[in-house]
């Protein structure tokens, strides 16, 4: 019924329906277009954010390279300049002084002696 009405109203071969369906497909168009353009400048977006991620990730991934090599190199000299009576006695100090830790580092170590054992 609704279609009967419009037909009787525009026609069939009316310009005013044919020009509003112009005007629509042109909306269409439009938006398309728009849309293509917010996508292209989200994908250069996304692009320069995973760029400056993978250079702040590799900056700090030489930061904990160099970290580590730092401490590996001070727990070399320490094993170097000390003998066992002194580490054993530095050991000792440490455990007074932070207990907890050296429980938790003895319950880690045991998980790991039982796992190897396994």
């Amino acid at each position: 019924m609704a279609m009967e009405s419009t037909t009787r109203r525009y026609g069939e071969g009316s310009s005013e329906w044919s020009d509003r369906a112009e005007q629509t497909g042109d909306k269409a168009k439009q938006w398309g277009e728009q849309a293509k353009e917010k996508a292209a400048k989200f994908g250069e977006t996304a692009k320069m954010k995973a760029a400056e991620f993978g250079e702040k990730a590799k900056d700090m991934a030489d930061h904990q390279k160099d970290k580590v090599g730092t401490r590996l190199e001070e727990a070399g000299h320490y094993l170097r300049s000390k003998d066992s009576g002194e580490m054993w006695h530095d050991a000792e100090e440490y455990v007074r002084h932070h207990p907890m830790q050296a429980v938790l580092g003895a319950v880690v170590a045991g998980i790991l002696v039982g796992r190897i054992l396994k």
